[in-house]
C-alpha cells in the first residue's frame, strides 16, 4: 500500500511492507517525525538560495558592463546567440548517445520479515519507505527497489534547490533483541545504490556570458536509532501518544558532482555496496521496540544553463536503484 502527497515544489510517497504489522499510533509518530525532518530541509533550501540572490547594484554594473561591450559590438549578441545555438545542437548529439545496457539482471528485493525464532535472531525489519522527488526528477517503488528517474533542466540566474530521496524505517522488536552485558548495542547497516546520474553546465565565458553555471550534487548519509515511547496522561477520554526519543543518530555529506562555469558533462558512478554512518546505542526502555530511519538523500543545486539527470529518459529504465537490505543489530 502507498500513500502520496503533493505540495507545489515536492512530491512525497509512502509505501508499507504488508508483511511488516505497525501499530496505528506508531505509524502516526513516525509519519509526524518526517514530516517535521521535510520542513527542516525546505528551510535550509530556502537560507541557501537567499544568500545566494546578490545584490541589486551587482545586477546592475552588469548589466551597464554588457551594454557598453555591445556599443563596441553592435552584433555582439547575435554572435552570443550562434555560440549558443552550436552548445544546444552539441548537447543533444551528446544526450542521443545511447550507452549499452549491461547484461546484469538485479534481482526483488527481500523483504519478508522472516518467522520469530526461538532465540533472538536481532535482525532489522523493513516495515516502510517514506521517499519523495521534485523539480522533474520522479520515484517508483517496483519489485527490486526505489528507482530515481528523469532529470532538470534549468536556464535562469536565481539559484534553485532539488531534493530526491528517501526514508526507510527498521524495526527490531523487544522480544527477539539479543541480550547485552553492558545494555549497548551497535547498528551498522547498508545500502545499495546501483547506476549513473549526469550533470551539465553550459556555455560561459568571462565576459558575455558570464552568469554562473552551477551543477550540484550532495548525497546524504543518515542513521538514526530511535524508540517510540509511549505517555499517559492520565486523563478519561485523552488517548495517550508516542514521544521520539532519538538513541544514536550520525550523519556522512558526499560530494557526486560540484561543477562551476565547466561547460562539461560531468557523470557520478553509482556501483552498489554504500555503507551507512556506523551508531552505538543505549535504551530508553528495555521493553519497548528499537527503531531505525536510514535516511538517503540527493541534494541539488541548478544555477543559469544547467542539467541534472537520473536517467537517459523519464523512465525507470537505466535509473538509478536504491536498495535496503535488512541487518541484524550487534550486542556490545
Amino acid at each position: 500500500m502507498s500513500k502520496k502527497s503533493k505540495d507545489s515544489s515536492m512530491t512525497r510517497n509512502e509505501v508499507h511492507n504488508e508483511s511488516h504489522q505497525v501499530p496505528k499510533d506508531s505509524k502516526k509518530t513516525l509519519r509526524l517525525l518526517r514530516d517535521l525532518q521535510m520542513k527542516e530541509l525546505q528551510q535550509r533550501q530556502r537560507r541557501t538560495a537567499a544568500v545566494r540572490k546578490g545584490s541589486k547594484e551587482e545586477r546592475r554594473l552588469n548589466k551597464r558592463l554588457i551594454e557598453l561591450v555591445r556599443k563596441e559590438i553592435p552584433d555582439l549578441h547575435e554572435h552570443v546567440a550562434n555560440i549558443r545555438q552550436e552548445y544546444e545542437a552539441n548537447l543533444e548529439v551528446a544526450r542521443s548517445f545511447k550507452l549499452p545496457e549491461g547484461l546484469f539482471h538485479i534481482k526483488p528485493q527481500d523483504i519478508e520479515p522472516h518467522p520469530i525464532q526461538p532465540t533472538a535472531d536481532g535482525e532489522f525489519w523493513w516495515a516502510s519507505t517514506d521517499f519523495h522527488s521534485s523539480r522533474g526528477i520522479e520515484t517508483a517503488f517496483l519489485t527490486d527497489g526505489l528507482h530515481f528517474f528523469g532529470g532538470i533542466n534549468y536556464d535562469d540566474d536565481p539559484l534553485i534547490h532539488a531534493s530526491t530521496g528517501a526514508v526507510a524505517h527498521f524495526e527490531l522488536h523487544a522480544n527477539r533483541r539479543p541480550p547485552s552485558s553492558s545494555g549497548r548495542f551497535a547498528s551498522s547497516p547498508i545500502v545499495e545504490l546501483f547506476g549513473q546520474i549526469t550533470g551539465f553546465t553550459g556555455y560561459w565565458h568571462w565576459l558575455w556570458a558570464a552568469d554562473d553555471k552551477w551543477c550540484k550534487c550532495w548525497l546524504h548519509l543518515k542513521q538514526t536509532a530511535l524508540q517510540l515511547v509511549p505517555h499517559d496522561f492520565g486523563v478519561p477520554g485523552l488517548h495517550s501518544v508516542e514521544t521520539p526519543v532519538v538513541l544514536a543518530s550520525r550523519e556522512e555529506v558526499k560530494t557526486l558532482i560540484e561543477e562551476e562555469n565547466e561547460s562539461r558533462f560531468k557523470d557520478a558512478f553509482l556501483q552498489g555496496f554504500i555503507p551507512m554512518p556506523p551508531i552505538e546505542f543505549g535504551l530508553a526502555n528495555p521493553n519497548l521496540s528499537i527503531w531505525v530511519q536510514l535516511e538517503i538523500r540527493f541534494d541539488i543545486q541548478l544555477e543559469g544553463w544547467s542539467q541534472i539527470w537520473f536517467s537517459p529518459e523519464r523512465n525507470p529504465m537505466g535509473s538509478v536503484l536504491l536498495r535496503h537490505p535488512q541487518w541484524r543489530v550487534q550486542p556490545l
